[in-house]
């Protein structure tokens, strides 16, 4: 796991588990610069986002999530 990710993810968890939705969000946005093709953090912004009741927004970061989440050979890296 890449060290961003893998910091981006932990970091918005324990943000969100404070009840901070917007600064894990912030975190998640500055990893998703660093890696835009990144499915684990756009699964973990569309969580964020459908727990503050941002459907909309859930659903883009989902799409996103999906879209990149097949790897080289096809095969999906995240659940759907």
């Amino acid at each position: 796991m890449h060290i961003v990710k893998k910091f981006a993810v932990k970091w918005a968890d324990l943000l969100a588990g404070e009840k901070q939705g917007g600064a894990a969000l912030e975190q998640l946005a500055q990893a998703i610069r660093i890696q835009p093709d990144n499915a684990l953090i756009h699964e973990k912004a569309g969580d964020l986002e459908m727990s503050r009741g941002r459907r909309e927004a859930a659903m883009a970061a989902y799409e996103k999530a999906l879209r990149y989440a097949v790897d080289s050979s096809g095969r999906k890296r995240i659940r759907s």
